[in-house]
Order: structure tokens, then C-alpha cells, then sequence
């Protein structure tokens, strides 16, 4: 076994399960524990890992420590059975991800060129307030913040919402939420994981002191729920109340949460809204990569360089394995899915071992050669013959780096 072929045998078992750290160190501290473990175990199954990474079509499989079996696998050229000789050194850059914008949406295809432009939009095309005017621009409050556009509801309203806005390279001005001065959400937050039933709680002041509320998936204008809650109807008073889907068991990803005063006259929809992004359940915070040089190394998708990772690794044998009726490559499980995503040559596509019903998830920019998956099954990382690192969380994938050969959750 050469270097490179050892030290992608120890990057794919010593990867950090099914975990979320709030910062680097503490995943370092986690996989150290995890090795730590394995070398008291005495294992002698390194000598097995050395033959499945010269393969063509190398498998390797994670222990999790829920007792499932997650693997990684690693596409070789089967014509070409020499080893490695990498010796150039390539850049390697982890992009940091934006959060999907709530408008407009991707499948529209359109762009904003001033965030003026971009929040009269979201309110009349998104909110239905037809009659809406902007105000002023206000620059973002901290670094890092977004800037916020000022949309009343019609000529001589006076009822304030900020509509918060951001510019993004070929995006131009997208919409990411929005905050009426008075509808105050406390809970949910921004990005709370959405669970159904979704309790609410704030402080507000509306017509009959009443709210509307709705939930809509990404990317569409149609409530999947909708509900009220009741707050004050003179002065700024607490509301608490939930909003449930009978109908739906779970939104796969991410959903908008909308708290509105209709308008009473009649002649649009709203006169302010707050508006929330809601996440799906959240993709791991961290994965381990091998670079074009060979390094083993621990990245943040918040972006930046990779940390070193050494130690002895434990290569359970046992592959996930598609049917003779199922043709595909890169076969890994999708943990609590209980299902197997592949690449069919077009797709990267999940098989279901249940009923063996085959469904496909999303075209690939580049061939995959490794691909996995994190324990919930949500969320696929891949690497492509372009070295480029991909993650899907449904929807479009993201291209969230570059200058890797591997990568596991």
C-alpha cells in the first residue's frame, strides 16, 4: 500500500459519523475519542482496507456508533491498475454555502439588479401585497448582516415591514426574510429545523388582533398549512399557538413561515408580514476530504483550510450491495432512509431494498468517483473526475469546493 492509498484508507473510517460540532476543535476531540476506541480493540483488519483501496470500484465502509454500517466508496480506472504517483501540488478551496434565498425563486430564472427591485418584487409577487411602495434602504446593522428595504403596504399606510436582501455573485439581489415592526416571532428563529406540529410564539398588534400563518415549501407560493393566532389588537401583546400539516408528514427540506395581518379592505393579501426561513433537518457541520497531494484533512463547510487527522483506523468488510437487477456504481447507504444511493452513469439515484423501487435524485455536473452519504440519508457529498466537492440536500447541488480526489461526512 502506498501513502496515499493508507492514508485514504485512514480518512474513511476515522470521518466524524453522524455529528454537527459547533467548531473544529471539538470535532477533532470527538474523532480522536473514536480512534482512541479502535486501538484498544486490538482490530487486525488494516491489512484488508490495503487490498480494497487497489481495487477497481474500492468500498469502504464507517462504523457508526448508532450500529449501522455507512460507507464510502472510492471509483478507480479499471484499465489502469498502477498506483498513484501524484506529486504536483493542486490548490485546494472550500467554498462557504449560502443559505437558499426565499426569493426569487431558482426556476425562475430572473435577477435583481438593485435590492429596491428585489423587495418590491418579494412583496408583490410573493406576498400578493400588490399595492405595496418601498421606502428607504437601511446598510446592514453588524458586519455581516443583510441590508434591509422598508415596504409599506400602499401610499398612505404606514405599516412597516423590512424586507432583508443580499447580493450574491451571479445571483444579484436575493430575499431572505422579512420582519414587520409589529409581528415580533420569538419562535421559531431563523433556520430553526422545521417540525410539525411548528409551536409559535411572538408579540404583535393587527387588525381584531388577529394573524394569519401559513407555511410554504421552497420555492412555491402555495401554503401546505395554514392557521391564526391572536395577539393584541391596540398595542404590541403576546400570541402563542402552533400550525400543523395533517396531510403532510414531514417537508423534506426547507420551508417559509409566514405571519401576516390581512389586509381588511380587501384590495390585497397582506399589510405586513414576517417572514422566516425554516430548515429541513440539518446536514452535518464538517467532513473529511483527501486532497490532489494526498492529505488527509477535516473541513468546515463555512469555509477555509482543512486540519490534519492521524491515527489508526478500524475497515469493517461488509458493502452495501445493489441487486443484479439494479446497474450502478459508488453504491453507499443512506443510514435511517434504509435505502442505497448510486450513480447510474447519468443520476445519482437511491435504490430501496424494501420494494425495490429506484428513484432519481439528481444529475451530477461531473462523473462521481466517491460518493457518501450522512446518517440520516438527507444529505449526499460527492467528488467528480473534476476534483470539484458537491453536496445535495435535495434541490440543486451546491458546489462547495475544489482539489480533492475523496470525501466522507
Amino acid at each position: 500500500m502506498n501513502e496515499i492509498e493508507s492514508r485514504l484508507a485512514e480518512v474513511m473510517a476515522a470521518r466524524a459519523r453522524e455529528v454537527e460540532p459547533h467548531d473544529e476543535d471539538d470535532a477533532l476531540n470527538r474523532i480522536s475519542e473514536r480512534v482512541n476506541m479502535n486501538r484498544r480493540r486490538n482490530l487486525t483488519l488494516l491489512g484488508v482496507a490495503a487490498a480494497i483501496a487497489v481495487v477497481a470500484g474500492a468500498i469502504v465502509l464507517l462504523n457508526r456508533d448508532d450500529g449501522r454500517t455507512q460507507q464510502v466508496n472510492v471509483a478507480t480506472d479499471s484499465s489502469d491498475s498502477s498506483p498513484s504517483t501524484t506529486t504536483s501540488k493542486s490548490p485546494v478551496t472550500v467554498i462557504a454555502t449560502f443559505s437558499p434565498a426565499i426569493w426569487p425563486f431558482k426556476s425562475m430564472n430572473r435577477t435583481f439588479a438593485t435590492p429596491e427591485e428585489a423587495a418590491k418584487s418579494f412583496a408583490v409577487d410573493y406576498l400578493g401585497m400588490s399595492h405595496a411602495r418601498t421606502g428607504g434602504t437601511l446598510p446592514p446593522a453588524d458586519a455581516g448582516g443583510a441590508t434591509s428595504v422598508e415596504v409599506f403596504p400602499n401610499d398612505r399606510g404606514n405599516a412597516r415591514t423590512l424586507v432583508s436582501v443580499e447580493e450574491r455573485p451571479q445571483e444579484g439581489w436575493v430575499v431572505l426574510g422579512a420582519a414587520a415592526d409589529q409581528i415580533v416571532v420569538d419562535d421559531p428563529k431563523p433556520h430553526d429545523a422545521l417540525t410539525l406540529p411548528l409551536s409559535l410564539s411572538g408579540r404583535s398588534v393587527a387588525f381584531e388582533a388577529q394573524l394569519g400563518v401559513e407555511l410554504r415549501a421552497f420555492g412555491t407560493m402555495t401554503p401546505f398549512a395554514q392557521g391564526s393566532v391572536m395577539g393584541g389588537s391596540s398595542e404590541m401583546q403576546p400570541f402563542q399557538g402552533q400550525i400543523d400539516a395533517p396531510n403532510v408528514s414531514l417537508v423534506s427540506d426547507q420551508a417559509v413561515l409566514i405571519l401576516f395581518e390581512g389586509d381588511a379592505s380587501g384590495e390585497q393579501t397582506y399589510t405586513k408580514a414576517t417572514v422566516v426561513p425554516l430548515d429541513g433537518p440539518q446536514s452535518p457541520a464538517t467532513f473529511v476530504g483527501t486532497t490532489m497531494n494526498g492529505d488527509v484533512l477535516l473541513f468546515d463547510l463555512s469555509g477555509g483550510p482543512g486540519r490534519p487527522i492521524t491515527g489508526d483506523v478500524t475497515i469493517p468488510t461488509t458493502p452495501a450491495e445493489l441487486p443484479s437487477s439494479v446497474s450502478g456504481t459508488l453504491a453507499t447507504l443512506r443510514g435511517r432512509f434504509a435505502t442505497i444511493a448510486f450513480f447510474d452513469g447519468t443520476h445519482i439515484a437511491s435504490y430501496n431494498p424494501a420494494n425495490g423501487s429506484v428513484v432519481q435524485l439528481v444529475v451530477p455536473a461531473a462523473k462521481p468517483i466517491s460518493l457518501d452519504a450522512d446518517a440520516s440519508g438527507r444529505h449526499l457529498l460527492w467528488v467528480d473526475e473534476n476534483h470539484d466537492l458537491w453536496k445535495w440536500s435535495g434541490g440543486d447541488p451546491v458546489k462547495v469546493g475544489s482539489g480533492f480526489t475523496a470525501a466522507a461526512w
